[in-house]
């Protein structure tokens, strides 16, 4: 299982100098055998998406993906020890 992800997203809107900031809607890409399905989230134009401050919103929790890998790999790990307060693990596998 390999997965590749970011500590931070971007906003979608720019900001006054022109430039984006850090936002909170991101993104992961899983690599692995067994998945489910490819693709995860709203994939809808990102226009209606945008709040107010020019951030997507956050979908997934980046603990639910990670959660659903270690299970994976790691079956009889208590998941709770790892992520506590996480209430539920993507259904990646």
């Amino acid at each position: 299982v390999v997965v590749v992800s970011t500590e931070f997203g971007r906003r979608v809107a720019i900001n006054q100098t022109y430039g984006t900031d850090h936002g909170r809607g991101s993104l992961a890409l899983v690599l692995a055998n067994g998945l489910k399905q490819r693709f995860f989230g709203n994939f809808a134009q990102l226009a209606p998406l945008v709040n107010g401050n020019g951030d997507l919103p956050v979908e997934i929790d980046y603990r639910e993906v990670l959660s659903a890998c270690v299970a994976k790999a790691f079956p009889t790990l208590p998941i709770s020890g790892i992520f506590p307060g996480l209430e539920r693990s993507l259904a990646m596998f």
